[in-house]
């Protein structure tokens, strides 16, 4: 599904990436996804994602299939 620009929040990005909110939460929080921290609270953070940022983590992650005979 194609997003309009703009920073998205983490149910958007969860989306995309097919996973649940908790885990785009989870994933920013040990650095594993890239985001953006709009205010740092004693409680919670304002956090959004980059659209770009998003779309090469997921190319950084994608296995491409290996050619017949590779690795030979």
């Amino acid at each position: 599904m194609e997003r309009e620009e703009g920073l998205w929040d983490a149910n958007q990005t969860a989306d995309v990436l097919g996973v649940k909110p908790g885990t785009v939460y989870d994933w920013a929080a040990r650095n594993i996804l890239p985001c953006v921290v709009l205010n740092r609270g004693p409680r919670r953070s304002c956090i959004r994602f980059e659209p770009a940022a998003i779309r090469e983590f997921i190319k950084a992650r994608t296995s491409s299939p290996r050619s017949e005979g590779a690795g030979r």
